[in-house]
């Protein structure tokens, strides 16, 4: 009886024992199933799979130091990724239309450092806005406060990623410039792709009084001669010094003066033919310019004259009034065709029908 009763209490005891331990697994896995971390888990979870006798958080050193390294790996590997562009089209000299020219040259420019990657589109729109935040500040500010201006870049664009494409592009850029603004840039100790931006606007787009002067000119518009592809380029050249005196907000003529400009650049032209006057004195009376012009109709207008001279540009290759379509021989002009379409028979010498007609010097002589 008494072996009995130990095993009695034995057993109980391990009951005891395997209760405690299966309500502390339930509590356990409880914890596990509810709590959430974003830091790498519960804290309960981490002590399951911890060794025995390390406290939490030991044994963890290496992915904190291997995170910062993948990021710079990520980095230099972003900052690899450059297609090639070798060159950039050269920068038009300084002159009286430079201000165009050079709007003419940072749009090509953009469009070719646009595919040196895949994010440097964004890299160059973000760079040129603050190049042209700084030349806003430079028009505005009096002779002395311009000598302090400098670009203000965004930290975003000081991140090592962009290290490399700056340095590329700046080196392209150097290139494209003449002699004299690349000794200006030299004189100035430019060293980013944002300076040498804004010394370019300051340069070839001063915004000066003779500037000023000279966009109100050629937008009163000069006679471009008959000739179609002249006219088309004059109408072009006239946009642009219209979109120009945007950029430089300056206060575009009355439309009845664009009106005159656009007529102006094209009477030559359209005298020479009737049909392109009555369509465009058509559109004229259809937009009601006579009456009262605006700017968004004189634009339609100019947009109609200049689809016009395009339509009518292959009239240079057609044949002159009156002239008759001819067919050339072949061979014409080189030498090689003939008066008689028959070939010549080579003469023969047995034949009576074809001896000369001359004597022999030697008949009848002694």
């Amino acid at each position: 009886m008494v072996e009995r009763d130990t095993e009695v209490k034995d057993l109980r005891a391990q009951n005891e024992e395997l209760k405690t331990a299966l309500q502390s697994s339930a509590q356990l896995l409880n914890e596990v199933m509810t709590a959430g971390g974003s830091g790498g888990g519960p804290p309960s979870l981490q002590a399951l799979t911890e060794p025995p006798g390390l406290e939490p958080g030991e044994g963890q050193e290496v992915p904190l130091e291997v995170q910062p390294v993948d990021h710079q790996i990520a980095l230099e590997s972003e900052a690899e990724n450059l297609k090639g562009v070798n060159e950039l089209a050269p920068l038009p000299e300084l002159s009286g239309d430079t201000g165009v020219e050079f709007s003419d040259w940072l749009y090509v420019a953009e469009q070719a450092i646009g595919a040196m990657s895949d994010s440097a589109s964004l890299w160059f729109e973000r760079t040129l806005g603050a190049a042209r935040d700084a030349y806003a500040r430079y028009q505005m500010a009096s002779p002395l406060e311009r000598l302090a201006i400098a670009p203000k870049v965004s930290p975003e664009l000081l991140e090592p990623k962009w290290v490399r494409l700056d340095r590329k592009v700046m080196t392209l850029v150097l290139n494209a410039m003449p002699k004299t603004v690349k000794e200006d840039a030299v004189t100035h100790r430019v060293t980013s792709v944002a300076t040498a931006l804004y010394r370019l606007h300051v340069l070839y787009s001063p915004g000066g009084t003779a500037e000023r002067a000279a966009i109100l000119k050629h937008l009163e518009g000069a006679s471009a001669g008959e000739s179609i592809s002249e006219v088309i380029a004059a109408l072009r050249k006239w946009r642009r010094y219209l979109t120009r005196s945007a950029e430089m907000q300056l206060t575009a003529p009355d439309p009845s003066i664009l009106l005159k400009g656009v007529e102006t650049i094209i009477a030559a032209c359209v005298q020479k033919h009737g049909e392109m006057s009555f369509r465009l004195s058509l559109a004229r009376n259809e937009l009601q310019l006579q009456n009262r012009p605006t700017n968004e109709t004189v634009l339609r207008f100019y947009d109609h004259a200049l689809a016009e001279m395009q339509q009518a540009l292959p009239v240079k290759w057609a044949n002159k009034p009156g002239e008759q379509p001819r067919i050339k021989a072949i061979g014409a002009g080189t030498g090689e065709a003939s008066t008689n379409s028959s070939p010549t028979a080579s003469p023969n010498k047995g034949s009576r029908g074809t001896a000369s007609t001359t004597p022999c010097k030697f008949f009848l002589s002694e």
